[in-house]
């Protein structure tokens, strides 16, 4: 769903602000940040790949997997949209297609490159200064590029200066999700009455003619799907997007961090100027005196 991927992109900078820098316990409604982030190199100029590497607790069963429910998400979203049951045809059609639509890979792919963010940040204001990068929940490793600017303010970065690399993983608040859930299916009929009115009358004729036989009933869905396939797959893309904006955590228990040197626009270092390369050969001219 690279729609859904594009409305949420800018959303996820101010999803995972401030990461937290802070090395002690978090307290409520505070991410613990933990200085174990590993990246490669560690200083660089602006536009340098900056390599990342979880630790294990991160991602890995047997260390403790700490961003196990950031992987069920797009299950937990789906099976609210199957508790979802208003007594109208029409909704309850629609929550069963955006049900359907959480588990298609598409959607979980998509999960997978919001649910777990990197971001280049301020070490003072704990504030992403990057468009998010992300994390592979399977290995712990991804990979962000220096920026040049605050993406923020379109500022630019101060030079030589140390920032943080920060890596996180979000999940669904699901105190949030009945409600979402609701918005999302209201949303969507709106839209296919409103640009599908003859589908929309069709699909009710077709389920009063089913006679609440499950296979008729499949039958007139699928008719129906096939009938308003462009609408849904915009529609759909926009109203999970804006579920997942209304739902995602944004206070996350823990982030991984580490800190980076960008180097000034001659190379200089954060602790001084660049160090010194080989010495150049110097031309003398013999002088002979006799």
């Amino acid at each position: 769903m690279k729609t859904l991927r594009r409305v949420l992109a800018i959303g996820v900078v101010a999803t995972v602000a401030p990461v937290g820098l802070a090395t002690t316990t978090a307290g409520a409604d505070h991410t613990e940040a933990r200085l174990t982030l590993t990246i490669v190199p560690e200083i660089g100029p602006v536009g340098q790949t900056i390599n990342a590497q979880l630790p294990a607790e991160a991602y890995d069963p047997a260390a403790g997997d700490l961003c196990a429910a950031s992987a069920t998400a797009n299950q937990i979203i789906g099976d609210a949209f199957g508790d979802f049951s208003s007594g109208d045809p029409l909704e309850d059609v629609i929550a069963g297609i955006l049900e359907n639509a959480t588990q298609e890979p598409s959607f979980e792919g998509t999960l997978d490159s919001i649910l777990f963010p990197l971001v280049f940040a301020d070490v003072a204001t704990q504030e992403p200064l990057s468009d998010p990068s992300f994390w592979n929940p399977d290995n712990g490793q991804g990979s962000i590029v220096a920026p040049g600017e605050d993406v923020n303010t379109g500022q630019p970065l101060a030079r030589p200066s140390t920032y943080a690399v920060a890596a996180t993983c979000l999940g669904i608040n699901p105190d949030l999700l009945p409600d979402a859930v609701a918005a999302a299916v209201e949303a969507l009929t709106t839209l296919l009455e409103d640009e599908e009115g003859t589908a929309v009358t069709d699909l009710l004729t077709c389920l009063t003619a089913a006679g609440g036989d499950p296979a008729a009933i499949a039958a007139c869905v699928v008719a129906f799907a096939e009938t308003t396939a462009t609408t849904l797959e915009e529609g759909v893309a926009d109203v999970l997007a804006a579920l997942l904006e209304a739902t995602i955590d944004q206070d996350p228990d823990i982030a991984w961090a580490a800190l980076f040197c960008l180097t000034g626009p001659n190379f200089e270092t954060c602790e001084g100027p660049p160090a010194p390369g080989p010495a150049e050969p110097v031309a003398v001219t013999p002088r002979f005196t006799g």
